[in-house]
């Protein structure tokens, strides 16, 4: 082991390559409840433990993180529309239901992917049109940063 753990699946430790080499060879993990050593970490306030991950920008915040942002976004006209909330376990929650491990387990990676990774994120809305989000400056734009000169 080269590199330090950062979660755990059934008392195995993992870093975070560990675990997606693992996960490549046996996909069934997925199943299995995937821990975050000392929990998801807020996006917009770094030394606060993520209590709530938003599914439509999938970023990890804290409560006080949301409220800062929904206030914003309440004034803009954008608002975060679905919130999955994150017990101490890290278990998710929708509307009150746990979500299956498999389900947790891709949003998640997803999330996380997001969040180490580059700046601009697509997504598809009701109407299926795509839509970026920018991660650090936390702007909409329905034109494709990528294609931008």
């Amino acid at each position: 082991p080269r590199k330090l753990a950062t979660c755990e699946v059934d008392n195995q430790f993992y870093s975070d390559d560990g675990y997606r080499f693992v996960l490549a060879k046996h996909p069934a993990m997925r199943s299995k409840h995937l821990k975050i050593l000392g929990g998801y970490r807020c996006q917009e306030y770094a030394d606060k433990r993520a209590e709530v991950l938003t599914e439509d920008t999938l970023e990890f915040l804290s409560w006080e993180g949301y409220f800062k942002l929904f206030r914003h976004k309440q004034l803009t006209g954008r608002l975060y529309n679905y919130l999955l909330t994150i017990d101490q376990d890290g278990y998710f929650y929708r509307m009150g239901q746990k979500l299956p491990p498999e389900e947790a387990s891709r949003i998640v990676d997803k999330a996380r992917f997001l969040a180490g990774g580059g700046e601009w994120a697509s997504f598809t809305d009701d109407q299926h049109d795509a839509y970026w989000y920018n991660l650090r400056d936390k702007v909409v734009t329905k034109t494709n940063p990528y294609f931008s000169y």
